[in-house]
């Protein structure tokens, strides 16, 4: 799943904190989602909802919209001892497991294999649960918690899709740097594999 998508959801939620002002940002009165001249601009920005609620001058509407963290998924895919990589096309840029959001109403392991076929065109059989990660500074754009599973079953020849420039296989020895905490979760699954 693209990063921006997401914001869909924000926007529609939104819309229900008419008292909302974004006063902060000289939006005026109405709520940024709501001004057509501003849609356009604000729906491009990847902003978490969280953030948008700390803008909301109500203290009533910050607590019904306690902050929670994101859930997100990533898979590893081991080929020929290497690990397989994709190079992100959004920001943060770089190299990164293949992964991406929880869509509302899906189950994380039907949304690793979601993942790993739009980004990889892997086709997941089989997933074997590695860890969760949930340190809040492992994203910078907001407190992300990812479920990393192991593809021990695909088929299929990698190839980049979605919002993934290019695939790579890279040996554990010679990796490039990673975005977010995929070197540390890289580390665990070797660590784990050589047990």
């Amino acid at each position: 799943m693209k990063d921006d998508t997401r914001l869909d959801v924000f926007t529609t939620e939104i819309k229900s904190c008419e008292d909302c002002g974004m006063c902060d940002k000289d939006w005026g009165d109405e709520p940024a989602c709501l001004n057509e001249d501003l849609k356009e601009e604000f729906c491009t920005i990847p902003t978490p909802l969280n953030e948008i609620w700390d803008k909301c001058p109500l203290p009533l509407k910050r607590k019904q919209h306690p902050r929670n963290p994101f859930l997100c998924v990533d898979i590893i895919f081991e080929i020929d001892n290497k690990v397989l990589l994709i190079e992100r096309q959004n920001p943060p840029h770089g190299w990164a497991l293949p992964g991406g959001y929880v869509d509302y109403g899906e189950a994380v392991e039907h949304a690793a294999i979601r993942e790993a076929k739009e980004e990889t065109s892997l086709n997941v059989t089989k997933l074997e649960l590695l860890g969760v990660y949930s340190d809040p500074n492992r994203d910078p754009r907001s407190h992300n918690v990812s479920v990393v599973f192991i593809a021990t079953e695909f088929s299929g020849t990698p190839k980049a899709g979605d919002d993934a420039k290019e695939t790579g296989i890279w040996a554990r020895d010679c990796l490039p740097e990673l975005a977010f905490d995929h070197a540390q979760i890289v580390n665990d699954y070797f660590e784990r594999k050589n047990k």
